[in-house]
């Protein structure tokens, strides 16, 4: 058996955060690893893209390919309860 320390609260740069990549496989995979308890709250994922939108907009994209993430991967656990917790804004540096 491995014991493993608990992670602190981490900052993750996504480089092309509103690319294909992103939104169909490395948000759903973060996601699935917090829903797993295996990210600690208060982790932020930023999204850096040239695309020229909003941290509003990229939520949104954001929210909208975890709901078709949960829509065509029916073995995890639904995500909408998950999902309408997800804070809409937050805190910038």
């Amino acid at each position: 058996m491995t014991l493993q320390a608990p992670l602190p609260p981490f900052d993750l740069v996504i480089f092309g955060g509103t690319g294909d990549l992103a939104l169909r496989k490395l948000l759903p995979a973060l996601f699935h690893r917090f829903v797993e308890g295996q990210i600690p709250a208060g982790t932020r994922v930023l999204g850096i893209a040239r695309d020229m939108i909003g941290d509003d907009e990229w939520r949104a994209r954001a929210r909208a390919a975890l709901e078709r993430a949960d829509a065509s991967r029916r073995r995890f656990p639904p995500m909408r309860p998950l999902l309408s917790d997800l804070p809409e804004a937050g805190p910038t540096r």
